[in-house]
């Protein structure tokens, strides 16, 4: 098989759930779904995708690698599976994003509360994210001999412009000189500058969501984004509207339809529904993509198969380290590549690229899983203080 045959994604997804599997048999006494890292009532099928998504970035990068250290280029790869692995699943991470905060103003009984909400934001994200530019930074000071080559000045505001998701200037600079330093991260930091762009966004869509101003809402943002065709525009209505979409159908006339694959014949609908999913994403999901992960919503959410896989244990574990492994993942690789690019590895061997792609991806995992009770938990699970007690 060459470097793109779709077995060696399958490989890597392989070996981190056979790893999950030895885990959990070594643990068979232990809980049997982790905790929910999220307070926005807890979709488990939605907690399995995301960890989906987060190796399948991962295999994207990977494939990108392999051509860095062939060509010395930068570039998504030829083949269309690993280039859509790392563009869908990026998408499909914003519509978790839309669907779940969309859903939580929908059945809201009042306006958004914006302090709580976005301290909680600020605790979720912040850890984890910090910690990475550390990472960060500590591989650009090693690669600068830890010595300034600017001005102070100039790298303090070019550090500050990572620390605040790239929103100062809208770009994520090179740090001290040092060439390339967005590949460290494998550039996945710019989807966070997205997400709090949705954040900002959202306490003022909140006032649509109710009754007929949700339809409002989402048809003038897509009629916006068709007349001025302006790339913001654009961009926030792919990346968050097939959520925000699902979200709606699913409190406005969700109940109707699960009610409808109850007393019909289920097993038809749901085969034809997976059905037309394997045909809409084999058919291309660059035309369509925005209406293929509004129907791949649904499915995860309504289809029982895909709820019972998606909830498995193993997805589950994964799914909780998802965040930190989408961060995380870039600066294993920047090792591998600074590997390759210094040493005899074989690399133009296909099988020995992937088995050990395979083993850096469970090496990930682990690290993630004993980073998360440390970096992410404490913020998520901090309790909430109790009210006095009248003496």
């Amino acid at each position: 098989m060459g470097h793109f045959a779709g077995g060696w994604f399958l490989l890597v997804f392989a070996g981190i759930f056979a790893y999950l599997s030895l885990i959990r048999l070594a643990n068979s006494n232990g809980p049997r779904t982790p905790e929910s890292s999220s307070g926005l009532g807890f979709f488990p099928q939605l907690e399995g995708l995301r960890g989906i998504l987060a190796v399948s970035v991962f295999i994207h990068h990977a494939a990108i690698t392999y051509m860095f250290l062939s060509t010395g280029v930068w570039d998504t790869p030829p083949a269309r599976l690993y280039a859509e692995a790392g563009a869908e699943g990026v998408k499909l991470f914003f519509g978790i994003t839309g669907f779940l905060f969309w859903r939580r103003c929908l059945q809201s009984s009042g306006p958004l509360e914006i302090r709580p909400f976005f301290r909680a934001r600020l605790r979720r994200l912040l850890p984890a994210y910090y910690a990475a530019c550390a990472a960060l930074f500590l591989v650009v000071g090693w690669r600068s001999d830890f010595a300034f080559h600017k001005p102070v000045g100039d790298v303090l505001s070019e550090v500050m412009q990572w620390l605040c998701f790239g929103l100062l200037r809208w770009d994520f600079p090179d740090i001290n000189g040092v060439g390339g330093t967005n590949l460290i991260v494998a550039g996945v930091f710019w989807s966070l500058r997205w997400e709090w762009i949705f954040y900002a966004a959202l306490p003022a869509m909140a006032y649509f969501a109710r009754g007929k101003r949700t339809g409002i809402l989402l048809a003038g943002l897509a009629l916006a984004a068709t007349v001025f065709r302006t790339d913001p525009l654009r961009l926030f209505v792919t990346y968050f509207g097939p959520g925000m979409i699902v979200a709606h159908f699913w409190c406005e006339i969700g109940v109707r339809f699960r009610e409808f694959f109850r007393t019909h014949n289920t097993d038809f609908w749901q085969n034809m529904l997976l059905g037309l999913l394997a045909v809409g994403l084999a058919g291309g999901m660059n035309d369509f993509s925005g209406l293929i992960n509004t129907f791949l919503f649904a499915v995860v959410l309504y289809l029982k198969p895909m709820i019972r896989i998606l909830s498995h244990i193993s997805v589950q574990t994964l799914g909780r380290v998802s965040y930190s492994y989408y961060l995380f993942h870039g600066i294993f690789l920047t090792a591998v590549r600074d590997f390759g690019t210094n040493s005899g590895w074989h690399y133009q061997i296909p099988t020995i690229y992937w088995i050990t792609m395979t083993s850096l991806g469970i090496g990930i995992l682990i690290f993630c899983q004993c980073a998360f009770p440390f970096i992410e938990a404490p913020f998520i699970n901090k309790p909430q203080p109790k009210p006095p007690v009248p003496s």
